[in-house]
C-alpha cells in the first residue's frame, strides 16, 4: 500500500505545483514522501554532500519503536533534511534489533522514511533496538555510510503487545 501512495503521490507531483496537491493529513509519512519527492524532483542540481546530517523526527507526532502482536517490532522513522541539502542523494536506514540477529538496512537514493518489522525469537523478554538513519555516498553500485543519526528505543516482547517501555 505505501508504494501505490508513494507511485501516486510522485506521479500529482509531475502534474501539479506542490500547493495544489492535496495529501491526506492523517498520513504523515505519505506528506513526507511527497514533500522530499517534490523537493528533490526540482532540485537544481543533483549530487551527493560530503558529511551531511539527516535528522530523526522524534515527539508524538515522530518516530516510533514499538512493539506489535505477534512477538514482533516495528520501527517507523520519519526523517528531515537536517543538514543534507535537498539535492543529496543516497540515504541507508540500519536497524538493529538486539536479538542478535543480522541487522536490517534499506538504501534509499532520495530521502524517505523508513519501515521495518521484525519477529523476535523469544517471547517475554525486552529488546533494546538501535536504528541509524546515515547519509552515504555513492559511486556507481557501491554505497558508503558517511554519517548517522541515531535513534534507540526499548520493546518489552511479552504477553501484552501493546506495552512499550520508555527510555
Amino acid at each position: 500500500m505505501f508504494k501505490i501512495i508513494l507511485v501516486t503521490l510522485c506521479l500529482i507531483s509531475q502534474y501539479y505545483s506542490a500547493s495544489s496537491v492535496v495529501v491526506d493529513t492523517n498520513n504523515a509519512i505519505a506528506e513526507l514522501v511527497m514533500m522530499n519527492y517534490y523537493k528533490a524532483l526540482n532540485s537544481s542540481t543533483s549530487g551527493v554532500q560530503a558529511g551531511c546530517l539527516p535528522t530523526i523526527v522524534t515527539g508524538p507526532n515522530g518516530s516510533k519503536i514499538q512493539p506489535v502482536t505477534g512477538y514482533r517490532g516495528s520501527v517507523a522513522i520519519i526523517v528531515d533534511y537536517g543538514s543534507c541539502h535537498t539535492d543529496h542523494r543516497g540515504y541507508e536506514c540500519r536497524v538493529d534489533w538486539g536479538d542478535g540477529s543480522e541487522q536490517q538496512s534499506m538504501h534509499y537514493d532520495i530521502l524517505t522514511p523508513c519501515q521495518m518489522l521484525h519477529t523476535y525469537p523469544q517471547e517475554n523478554c525486552q529488546y533494546t533496538v538501535i536504528v541509524h538513519y546515515c547519509s552515504q555516498s555513492i559511486s556507481g553500485s557501491s554505497k558508503t555510510a558517511l554519517t548517522c543519526a541515531p535513534y534507540t528505543g526499548n520493546i518489552d516482547v511479552s504477553y501484552d503487545p501493546g506495552r512499550l517501555v520508555e527510555l
